[in-house]
């Protein structure tokens, strides 16, 4: 039944599989027929919705309802970052922006997190609209860091996104642990070394913890920075819609009126 989303989960880049890049990697749509999602996987959605409005942990409810339906690990990624209770999804979906309001705004830019999601995009793996309107990506993997070509190709595309866009400040941090963050950095202020307005590249031990006392807008898919802060742009969505015509499926759309729940689980 899920075959498809097994593929993309058995591709993932790590130490014993890293791809070369090539430009076939970023001509891929997930919202036609290669989407994974099935009216199997909306009921274990539906039920997730179900016990997260309830209040109950959402590791533990993920892991009862994954052993349920024997869904595999990809799957369950999807259950516990995309599948939001109506409440919170409300709230953050009132915080997002269009590329119209950066104008002349401050933007803090999550850039670990913005170029792994574009890199897991071009190494095949799943991405999606979460329930709160972000996307959001199945991978679980930081691993296209270690790869030259993924890497510096994401950061191309990150930066071309953003010499579109016309905040006044911008400032991307970079997680100083990760392997390779002084070789994103570096790159990521080549690209943008022409753009207009101020611009920072910088490392932080803690980046979530920094990007979480944004003064305006964050750019991440991170759910503790987005509740965070007061206005929340989708770079990564941008990026991949803008530069490389991508579309992906709707978590929201796919689960169905969340207002029926009752009655769907009936």
């Amino acid at each position: 039944m899920f075959h498809s989303l097994m593929v993309y989960s058995a591709r993932g880049v790590n130490e014993r599989y890293k791809p070369e890049y090539t430009e076939s990697m970023e001509r891929r749509d997930f919202s036609g027929s290669m989407t994974p999602l099935a009216a199997g996987f909306r009921r274990a959605c539906l039920d997730q919705l179900y016990l997260a409005e309830r209040g109950y942990p959402v590791k533990q409810t993920v892991k009862l309802i994954g052993d349920r339906y024997q869904l595999r690990a990809v799957q369950r990624s999807i259950l516990m970052r995309g599948v939001i209770p109506p409440g919170s999804a409300s709230r953050r979906r009132v915080k997002l922006l269009s590329p119209e309001d950066l104008s002349g705004a401050e933007l803090w830019v999550d850039a670990s997190n913005v170029v792994v999601a574009v890199g897991n995009y071009l190494c095949g793996k799943f991405l999606y609209i979460a329930t709160d309107g972000l996307l959001r990506d199945a991978a679980e993997s930081r691993g296209v860091f270690r790869n030259d070509g993924i890497r510096k190709r994401a950061a191309e595309l990150v930066d071309a996104a953003l010499s579109e866009l016309a905040p006044g400040k911008l400032i991307l941090y970079i997680d100083a642990p990760l392997t390779h963050s002084r070789d994103l950095a570096r790159e990521l202020r080549a690209g943008l070394s022409r753009r207009r307005g101020e611009t920072q590249v910088l490392l932080a031990d803690h980046a979530d913890e920094v990007l979480k006392q944004a003064p305006d807008i964050a750019s991440s898919g991170d759910s503790e920075i987005i509740d965070s802060v007061d206005r929340v742009f989708d770079l990564t969505r941008f990026t991949l819609e803008k530069g490389l015509n991508a579309r992906f499926p709707d978590l929201a759309e796919f689960i169905g009126d969340s207002d029926k729940l009752e009655t769907a689980r009936n």
